[in-house]
């Protein structure tokens, strides 16, 4: 029903008029925010995050008009470079782009606030960067670059409290992810798992998909998925769990464009190109996100 975008002058809320898709401002945006600020929904639409370089700030949405009412505000210290919630809304968890730690909080379903959750924050061994973090079923993911090789880290949530345990077999070893990249996405289904890569010394992607144990969250070993030619920088899959999104750039002429493509899933998890590139008019490609439908 709205749509949240953070802007270096604020958060700008828009209502969507679904016979076409138009956005109309909501009263009262922007919303006050200093500096630039990554913005997520907790999975039932309630409340509205920010991690904003050291700071993590709560909003409550209202469900009627889509204004923002801030609830809680944390600066736990380190420089946050992304942000997850697990799958049932219940826990926020957002990763460290200069430490290598992974910061766990319950959330208050009333309010939104945040409180640390048991063993928070959790020490990611040799990491430099947490780039990514996806959740799926009782299990966190996260994309990390490491002093050496990246990898991806799988961890178990609990139900209760929210302590993340490691998987067996954790971590586990992830093509060149490059540094830049955002692109770790848990099918929600907990089927699969995807990474787009960056090709060593050249300007395209490649896609590889490890297959989720639904019972235990480890990954089996990664599936090649031929080159495409331009990057691909962040993934979203559909609520169906039959097609996913990618965003990224395209490059020719000396000039880059931002382009969004649609891939379909087969039996095997592997992705079959369906659609795009679509331009979107910009140079600099964003997050991307689909709505979840109207749950009534």
């Amino acid at each position: 029903w709205f749509v949240y975008a953070g802007a270096k002058d604020g958060i700008y809320a828009y209502q969507i008029n679904h016979p076409n898709g138009a956005l109309v401002p909501v009263q009262g945006s922007p919303y006050p925010l200093s500096g630039y600020g990554n913005v997520f929904a907790d999975p039932a639409g309630n409340f509205l995050y920010v991690v904003n370089f050291g700071t993590i700030t709560s909003y409550r949405i209202d469900r009627s008009s889509g204004a923002l009412t801030m609830t809680a505000s944390l600066t736990p210290g380190p420089i946050f470079s992304t942000l997850s919630p697990d799958p049932y809304g219940q826990f926020l968890y957002v990763g460290t782009t200069n430490t290598g730690e992974i910061y766990g909080y319950k959330v208050n379903p009333d309010t939104g606030a945040l409180t640390t959750a048991p063993g928070s924050p959790y020490t990611v061994p040799n990491a430099a960067d947490i780039f990514a973090l996806t959740s799926a079923y009782q299990y966190l993911y996260a994309g990390v670059t490491t002093t050496g090789a990246p990898e991806i880290d799988a961890y178990e949530i609990s139900y209760n409290s929210g302590y993340l345990s490691a998987v067996p077999g954790s971590p586990y070893s992830a093509p060149d992810s490059g540094l830049d990249s955002q692109s770790v996405l848990a099918d929600w289904l907990a089927r699969y798992l995807w990474t787009a890569n960056e090709t060593a010394g050249s300007d395209s992607f490649s896609f590889w998909e490890f297959d989720i144990n639904g019972y235990t969250g480890s990954l089996g070993p990664g599936n090649y998925i031929p080159v495409r030619s331009s990057p691909v920088f962040e993934l979203a899959e559909g609520h169906a769990a039959n097609i996913v999104y990618s965003a990224g750039t395209t490059c020719g002429g000396g000039t880059c464009a931002a382009k969004v493509d649609s891939w379909g899933i087969d039996g095997s998890g592997l992705l079959v190109h369906l659609s795009g590139p679509l331009s979107t008019g910009t140079q600099i490609p964003t997050g991307i996100v689909v709505e979840r439908e109207n749950p009534q």
